[in-house]
């Protein structure tokens, strides 16, 4: 039973990496996506992608996995850091605008973002932090219970 758990928490980490993935388009947040298997461009769109699936995970209450394949992964970002240490900062910033467009598709998510921007919390352009969700619809989470 513990395999099926993990199994599926696997799944939906690699679709909504996925999702992540695909708000890069120019017709959603216009990330560069041009980069080979292997290249620095595409380390540094896994390392967006991946810091989004983990705060999507958590928003949504699914504990994150990271499959024994992602190590590759891991050390392609590791490369990237070593060479341009603020590239952290830029994927994090990038993982919370992914995180939000993905959210924004839900109505509950929309709710509470406008309720912290109605109360100065949040600029217009501000991804809605956990904090805020809290502060404004308590500490039940619409969505805990995924898996």
């Amino acid at each position: 039973m513990l395999n099926i758990i993990f199994m599926k928490r696997l799944i939906l980490f690699h679709v909504i990496c996925k999702l992540g993935h695909w708000t890069g388009h120019k017709s959603r947040l216009d990330r560069p996506l041009t980069g080979k298997f292997g290249s620095p461009g595409y380390a540094r769109e896994e390392l967006r992608a991946e810091i989004a699936s983990a705060m999507l995970c958590m928003q949504l209450g699914i504990e994150p996995k990271i499959a024994d394949n992602h190590k590759a992964y891991i050390k392609s970002w590791v490369e990237v850091l070593k060479k341009e240490p603020k590239e952290i900062l830029k994927a994090a910033s990038d993982a919370e605008k992914i995180s939000d467009f993905i959210m924004s598709f839900d109505p509950e998510y929309i709710k509470a973002k406008e309720a912290c921007q109605a109360q100065k919390l949040l600029t217009d352009s501000e991804p809605i932090t956990q904090q805020c969700v809290l502060r404004n619809i308590g500490s039940h989470n619409t969505h805990s219970g995924i898996i």
